[in-house]
């Protein structure tokens, strides 16, 4: 981890962690009186996004239509791509 941040409540929403990086986070308490150690490291590495799911593709002549559905909640700035072979 290359950047340490110090907060006393800091969240990070889950849209903006990025799929397969890691984030390691330990926290530490201290009030007026004294200080307390960090807690041990704990690492996590954010899931991949999900592929699309119910994929299906409508012809009529050559005329092509390609569906599928995606959780938009979840991801909602993913973009797709097709491509033909």
């Amino acid at each position: 981890v290359s950047e340490v941040m110090w907060s006393t409540n800091y969240i990070i929403p889950p849209l903006e962690l990025l799929p397969g990086e890691t984030y390691c986070v330990k926290v530490g308490v201290y009030d007026t009186m004294m200080v307390k150690p960090f807690s041990p490291e704990q690492c996590f590495t954010a899931p991949p996004k999900a592929p699309p799911y119910n994929v299906r593709m409508d012809a009529l002549d050559l005329m092509y239509l390609l569906r599928w559905d995606w959780d938009f909640e979840r991801s909602p700035d993913v973009t797709f791509s097709v491509d033909s072979w």
